[in-house]
């Protein structure tokens, strides 16, 4: 495949520019892929993410709770709004609509601290299989759009993950839980991480030059810890 980074592509060429997704949708046609939501990388050696807006955070990925006490409809009846939707954004440590994200030694929970009770749960061992099949290796492309065109500006690949350092970035607010449904549709739950904290998740990232995506001449992360790194006020 040919480099297309600085490449300049025609806003006409998405699918739908309103949409989330629109972006990775291109560049994974570009690699020769369909639209998938699979469990596994987008290729063998890698996951493909474009990242556009500096506000919107970055899903790493979806995957439904192993286990949960309400059905979707029971959710969004519990905890949406009036208009049938159900999109909310947990944080460890922070409650919205008495709901919040805690994890413990066996994974992590959304616990409905009114009723005291774990409302859904994602087991360690599966977080464990998701991670290791899908982002253990991330080329995440820079999208720069301007006068009815985009290109992307840029690449860089992430090596190296782990559940301990996905858990890090759970406890330290950078990953949130993101339930996105409506009634009679499911968007899927995501996790998701904001750009600025994306090297700190991996052991190493490497700007990408022209040709083809290389893992050699990485830049090790510095060793960051939630004390040092994380303060509050930057999850607002």
């Amino acid at each position: 495949m040919a480099d297309i980074v600085s490449t300049p592509f025609n806003i006409e060429d998405l699918d739908n520019i309103t949409c989330d997704g629109c972006f990775g949708n291109h560049l994974e046609r570009l690699y020769g892929l369909n639209e998938n939501n699979r469990p596994e990388s987008d290729l063998p050696e890698m996951e493909l993410k474009t990242h556009y807006s500096k506000s919107t955070p970055l899903t790493l990925f979806t995957k439904e709770p192993d286990e949960t006490i309400f059905t979707n409809s029971q959710l969004i009846s519990c905890y949406g709004n009036k208009q049938g939707n159900f999109y909310c954004t947990l944080f460890f440590n922070k409650i919205w609509n008495n709901l919040t994200v805690v994890p413990d030694h066996s994974g992590i929970g959304v616990i409905d601290v009114k009723l005291n009770e774990v409302i859904c749960y994602w087991k360690k061992d599966t977080l464990i299989k998701r991670i290791d099949q899908k982002i253990q290796t991330l080329m995440l492309y820079s999208i720069e759009r301007n006068e009815g065109q985009f290109r992307y500006d840029k690449r860089v690949l992430y090596n190296n993950t782990s559940y301990e350092k996905f858990l890090e970035m759970i406890m330290g607010g950078a990953i949130s839980i993101d339930f996105r449904m409506r009634v009679g549709k499911n968007r899927g739950t995501a996790f998701r991480i904001k750009k600025r904290y994306l090297s700190s998740m991996y052991s190493s990232h490497d700007v990408q030059m022209d040709g083809p995506p290389s893992s050699i001449h990485s830049k090790k992360c510095p060793e960051t810890t939630i004390g040092n790194f994380f303060s509050e006020n930057e999850f607002e």
